[in-house]
């Protein structure tokens, strides 16, 4: 979206650059998604690479506008869908490989991540 980059350090500081300059929060996917908005980063801690498939960045985009409708914040509602997609992905990781999961598998275990974090 904001042109090629030599490295992921590259990527991370135009993201950031660009969040502020745009007032604007920005989800950078990558091994550890980067969460931005007006100075403020979150670093994701959930996800694997089983998530590098199509359909992945639409189900993101999904979990985000949910929060979004329930009256998250913008930043709060991008963190929450990133996590809860990642520990998704993970839970399904559990379950079968990188290689087979798809994000029919993924979605599925969403309810699962709800119930582990009410407990928490």
């Amino acid at each position: 979206m904001f042109g090629a980059h030599d490295s992921t350090e590259a990527r991370v500081q135009t993201a950031l650059k660009k969040s502020e300059e745009l007032n604007c929060v920005i989800v950078l996917k990558g091994n550890h998604t980067l969460i931005t908005s007006g100075g403020k980063s979150f670093l994701n801690s959930t996800g694997n690479a089983g998530l590098a498939k199509g359909g992945s960045g639409d189900a993101l985009t999904g979990i985000i506008t949910a929060f979004l409708a329930q009256g998250y914040a913008p930043f709060d509602a991008a963190k929450l869908g990133v996590f809860i997609h990642g520990f998704a992905a993970d839970l399904t990781l559990n379950e079968q490989s990188m290689e087979s999961m798809l994000i029919t598998d993924v979605i599925e275990n969403l309810g699962k991540v709800f119930k582990v974090l009410v407990k928490a």
